[in-house]
């Protein structure tokens, strides 16, 4: 028990010699700021394994708190942080905190911009941390850095990473005003993030995310959160990799809700709006039953979902972003669809590495403009994409926009971009102006059609076109392979049947299975007011 904002000098020594396992320990705070804080850290740097620290209710407790790396003979000194009386619904918990929560919580406030507002460092033995039924605000005077920090984002040996760190029932808020340029930065192994809420992520003129792994992220879990952040709500990648042991690895994200409040842009400020979600580079990842509602044209394009090999400077054994599935996805109200593009454009990421064997499946994309539902660019040589029982929605007219644009051959030669290997579209519906397809992918020669872009194991089957002329359905009916021939519909005829906030199917196992996606439909009711 504390005494003020002091705990006992009797009570701190028996917890450094580890004489109390496994004990509550109660950090009570009189009055919210610095001095709390204070309190905290020396709680956290005095627990030996498997204390329970709670905090108190409403309280404010200011300060850059520091989880070190606590070997000891028996193993990782375990902790949880959490609020006094709260609740814990479990990990099996398919609901989520909402800001309603905030006043049963404590709350934790960073005190310095160059600092999370919770650190948990690396090292032997580092991370065993839970979180539970905690709110976390934006870190004065900016919202510059990180809420919570895991793992530095530079380290080389995965022996070395923080790890085991749980997450849960946790509010993340940034503020109205100034934002918080990020949530998480999940720089560390066995990671689970579930049935958190997180909000007003941005920062004028840079890039923000609720959650971000560029350097470790491995055995990483998103599961049943809102997330609202301007540049990519959740990105995978997007920083320099220390060392290829260090790429993201094994990301399995679900039951999540995408969102960027109208509010951002009808208010005219510079938020750095990007994408919903991002893939850069990683491997053997996940995202599945998730909604992404509203995204426009910014800093880029306004895509609602991009995936994007770069390794964000030198890395040549770092391989490919590889093994992605996307299924019983929900995008609606953005300005751009799915990008893909197979190799890096950027000039200084020196990789050999490519995108390889992605999956989207089950997808539901409503556009807000003319825009583009499916991009593929900077190819060569084998990718393997395949698109399958998916609908998209789109007033443009073109269903799919391919561009060669550029690749790299070996780690320190990039060149123009070129035919493609593995391209598999099958059984969608593409509810829009089907009147071209890939037509120009070098830039320059129209005409040349899907049958140049992709060169090799090419299969467009069963696939229904808004308006496809006679004459390019001809061309795609070419690569039917063991499939179905391609049909085209008159687009009135389709839209009408797909409306835009409820899931709507043209016909039996063609585009999205509603089935499936009406659920996540149903998450709409969640999303707070603009």
């Amino acid at each position: 028990m504390t005494n003020g904002y002091a705990l006992s000098t009797a009570l701190l020594v028996l917890l450094a010699q580890g004489h109390v396992p496994g004990a509550t320990l109660h950090v009570a705070c009189a009055d919210s700021g610095a001095g709390c804080g204070r309190a905290l850290q020396a709680a956290i740097d005095a627990a030996p394994a498997g204390t329970t620290i709670t905090l108190d209710a409403g309280k404010v407790y200011a300060g850059s708190l520091v989880v070190k790396a606590r070997p000891n003979g028996d193993g990782p000194r375990a902790i949880t942080i959490t609020t006094r009386g709260w609740t814990d619904k479990g990990a099996a918990w398919t609901g989520l905190v909402t800001p309603a929560d905030k006043p049963r919580m404590a709350v934790l406030r960073g005190a310095s911009r160059t600092s999370a507002a919770l650190d948990i460092e690396n090292g032997p033995g580092a991370g065993h941390v839970s979180l539970i039924g905690l709110a976390f605000e934006a870190t004065p005077p900016a919202g510059q850095g990180e809420i919570i920090r895991i793992g530095s984002g530079s380290e080389r040996d995965p022996d070395n990473l923080a790890s085991h760190v749980s997450i849960r029932q946790v509010l993340l808020q940034g503020d109205r005003e100034f934002g918080q340029k990020r949530g998480i930065a999940a720089n560390g192994a066995d990671i689970d993030i579930s049935q958190i809420w997180c909000e007003e992520i941005f920062t004028p003129g840079q890039d923000s995310q609720c959650v971000i792994g560029w350097n470790g992220g491995k055995r990483v879990r998103i599961r049943h959160s809102y997330l609202a952040a301007a540049s990519e709500n959740i990105m995978i990648g997007g920083g320099t990799i220390s060392a290829a042991a260090m790429q993201p690895d094994d990301w399995l994200i679900e039951d999540v809700i995408l969102h960027k409040p109208l509010r951002w842009k009808e208010d005219g400020r510079n938020r750095q709006v990007k994408n919903l979600l991002e893939f850069k580079h990683g491997r053997n990842i996940t995202a599945r039953r998730v909604l992404a509602v509203n995204n426009w044209r910014a800093a880029q394009d306004g895509r609602g979902l991009l995936i994007n090999y770069t390794t964000d400077g030198r890395c040549p054994a770092c391989g490919n972003l590889e093994n992605v599935i996307v299924e019983d996805f929900v995008m609606l109200n953005s300005d751009e669809g799915v990008s893909l593009q197979g190799h890096s454009w950027q000039p200084d990421s020196h990789s050999a590495g490519k995108l390889l064997d992605v999956t989207l499946r089950n997808l539901y994309v409503h556009l807000a403009i003319p825009g583009r539902v499916i991009e593929i660019s900077n190819v060569l040589d084998r990718h393997n994409i395949r698109i399958e029982r998916s609908t998209f929605i789109n007033q443009g007219n073109t269903w799919i926009v391919g561009s060669y644009g550029r690749a790299w051959t070996d780690n320190d030669t990039i060149v123009d971009g070129g035919p493609m290997k593995g391209l598999f579209v099958i059984d969608n519906v593409f509810a829009n102006n089907g009147e071209y397809g890939v037509t120009a992918p070098d830039g320059r020669h129209f005409g040349r059609g899907l049958g140049t872009f992709a060169d090799e194991d090419l299969q467009i089957a069963g696939n229904v076109i808004g308006d496809a002329p006679d004459a390019h359905l001809s061309n795609y009916n070419r690569a039917v392979g063991k499939g179905e021939a391609n049909v085209t519909v008159a687009r009135d005829r389709l839209v009408g049947k797909l409306p835009v906030r409820v899931c709507g199917e043209w016909a039996a196992g063609k585009g999205a299975d509603c089935s499936r996606l009406q659920p996540i439909f149903g998450w709409l009711e969640r999303l707070p007011e603009p």
